[in-house]
């Protein structure tokens, strides 16, 4: 578990970094200064990496929004939808989340009231 949430962090750091990145090409393009194509491009990917973040947290916004989660990452994964951030999808020691029964009874007893 540690190990995965040092993973975690490591992904949202870099993500943090490419939307700080992200945020100076944009301010770079409000001044009207030039960009290469290399830097637009790079600004757009994160600019939807943002964007399926958001939809991913307000999936788990919802009631059982873990299980929601893990639904549409394997619905993603069947039909050839990346619905993951670059951070988290393109990785080599990326571990693909199987939604297990065990999976699903830690996120309902998250939900529950003690």
């Amino acid at each position: 578990m540690k190990k995965k949430l040092i993973r975690l962090k490591e992904i949202l750091a870099e993500e943090s970094s490419e939307t700080k990145d992200m945020l100076f090409v944009l301010l770079r393009i409000a001044k009207r200064d030039k960009i290469d194509d290399a830097e637009k491009d790079a600004a757009l990917k994160q600019f939807q990496d943002i964007l399926k973040l958001v939809g991913l947290g307000a999936l788990i916004a919802l009631p059982a929004g873990t299980i929601l989660v893990f639904a549409v990452i394997k619905l993603g994964q069947r039909y050839k939808i990346d619905v993951l951030p670059s951070a988290m999808s393109a990785t080599d020691d990326t571990v693909e989340i199987e939604p297990t029964d065990d999976n699903i009874h830690e996120s309902l007893n998250e939900k529950s009231p003690s």
